[in-house]
């Protein structure tokens, strides 16, 4: 999927989730007629003829429904699901739920359009056809509902705001028996004007809507009153989307919105009493939990959790596997929910294992900061004349957050024939490397550059030695890809020179490295 402008501080969403929330909770009251709540929830894997399909918009859009009816109190027969349809099935659906409300005829009802998939910044794109954003806007504000929540996961989808931020408008609370006192329109997208919105195999679904529901779930339910807010939501779906997809070559995507509501109050987005079933997060716990179903591995909630707090996850009755990653290491635990239960995580029932990431999604085997490498490689333009050098390299690898330190060793020999007369070098070398890492999945990429020094001996036919030092600097690229158990294959490519002195001069040549070998992390 497929987003960089500056955005509007965090809690201002509440504004925007405020227009969210209005819907998504309005439990039915005893004594008087609830708001009618419609939503028409659209995903495709495919865009344009030169797009790669997605592989997680139609299974976020799957998830998205299921929350609606699970948590937001929408009855399963008003969501209305377009899997991989094109924009005349989107309008239908739009279409069909404006009929119901007409047929209803209260006026006060909630109408919610969410939508995953590609977008170039002026349509969506559903297959090879598009949706405009202009059509989709008017098709909103021309509800009769009284509140209207356009909500889009897709690249460049700020665009639909009409600017590249929202800005902020007054919070209001609605309770879940409470009529839509507010009015009015909101918009949600996952990427600013000109940004780029991405999935991910880790979460196996994009990220923004992955952290939405989430913290739709609990995760942002930061207070424990067992409600989430439409700003605590919105805090925790910026902030981990951002994080996360700070790491990627893409870059970070900014979250946006815009909101024209009226109304007073603040915005309950989901009811987490609506499912008794839930797992507690204990005090004693703290780093990054994951929770995925034992079926699948699908990540169901993830809470970035700090010692002392504690939270609870309203999930469905199953089977799960919990991941907790923290300081390298990672711990894991199986367990089942059972209906009606609330179910405490302890501390004690996480045992530390390092490959659970990797087994269960696909994510990159979890790694200390320290490791070994050893490579062999051929090197060129070490001295002109002297064809390649086939080297042995060995080094270490130091992990400081985004940034690695690579100290390495090697060692060089190349021969060359000439009129029945043999040449020979031999270099010993030694530099460190910066690199900038990137994980992008279940594999690293390394950028970086280094400096460093050689010791070269050169034999010549007659049996003299000419022999000397060399100045090194380097331009690295590289990858780092797992393979067991903190063992992995790098791949790495050097662009440098060497400085040295030659008949008395300095000397500049031109020199090239590719290496590929074995990584191990403690």
């Amino acid at each position: 999927m497929t987003h960089a402008a500056r955005h509007p501080p965090l809690i201002p969403l509440g504004a925007l989730l405020a227009g969210l929330l209005v819907g998504l909770l309005a439990a039915p009251g005893p004594a008087r007629a609830q708001p009618l709540r419609l939503a028409v929830v659209a995903g495709n894997d495919r865009g344009g003829e030169r797009r790669a399909s997605l592989r997680y918009a139609e299974a976020d859009a799957r998830r998205v429904a299921g929350l609606l009816v699970e948590l937001g109190g929408f009855e399963p027969g008003r969501v209305r699901l377009v899997l991989g349809g094109g924009p005349d099935d989107v309008l239908a659906a739009l279409d069909g739920a404006e009929a119901e409300l007409v047929r209803d005829g209260r006026g006060d009802g909630l109408l919610l359009f969410y939508f995953s998939g590609h977008a170039d910044g002026v349509a969506l794109e559903l297959g090879r056809e598009q949706l405009p954003f202009a059509t989709l806007r008017e098709r909103l504000l021309a509800s009769r509902a009284r509140i209207r929540i356009g909500l889009v996961d897709a690249c460049q989808s700020g665009a639909l705001t009409g600017a590249k931020g929202g800005r902020p408008a007054p919070a209001f609370e609605l309770l879940p028996d409470e009529r839509l006192e507010a009015e009015g329109t909101a918009f949600l997208t996952s990427s600013a004007a000109g940004e780029l919105s991405q999935e991910s195999a880790e979460v196996q679904g994009s990220f923004f809507t992955t952290y939405l529901l989430s913290g739709l779930r609990g995760a942002a339910d930061l207070d424990g009153d067992r409600r989430v807010t439409l700003a605590e939501v919105y805090q925790y779906a910026y902030a981990r989307t951002l994080e996360d997809t700070a790491r990627t070559l893409a870059g970070p995507q900014h979250p946006t919105y815009e909101m024209r509501l009226i109304g007073q109050g603040g915005v309950v987005l989901t009811d987490l009493t609506r499912r008794r079933s839930a797992l507690l997060l204990g005090p004693e716990l703290a780093g990054e939990l994951l929770v995925l179903s034992a079926e699948g591995g699908q990540v169901v909630g993830e809470v970035r959790k700090a010692l002392g707090e504690r939270r609870r996850l309203a999930l469905p009755a199953g089977s799960y596997r919990v991941a907790l990653r923290r300081g390298g290491r990672v711990f894991q635990a199986e367990l089942v929910l059972t209906e009606g239960l609330e179910l405490p995580l302890a501390a004690a029932a996480l045992e530390e294992t390092g490959s659970l990431v990797a087994a269960v999604k696909g994510a990159a085997v979890p790694r200390g900061p320290l490791g070994l490498y050893a490579a062999y490689g051929l090197g060129a333009g070490a001295l002109e004349g002297l064809g390649v050098l086939h080297l042995g390299v060995v080094g270490l690898r130091w992990d400081l957050g985004p940034v690695s330190l690579l100290p390495r060793l090697s060692y060089g020999e190349s021969s060359v024939d000439q009129d029945l007369l043999r040449y020979r070098l031999r270099l010993l070398a030694g530099s460190v490397l910066v690199a900038w890492r990137f994980e992008l999945s279940a594999l690293d990429l390394f950028v970086g550059l280094g400096l460093g020094g050689a010791y070269g001996r050169q034999s010549m036919p007659d049996g003299s030695l000419l022999e000397g030092g060399l100045f090194t600097y380097q331009g690295l690229a590289g990858l780092d890809v797992p393979l067991w158990e903190g063992l992995s294959a790098q791949v790495f490519w050097l662009v440098g020179g060497h400085l040295f002195q030659q008949d008395g001069r300095l000397a500049h040549r031109l020199a090239l490295e590719g290496s590929l070998g074995l990584g191990y992390q403690f």
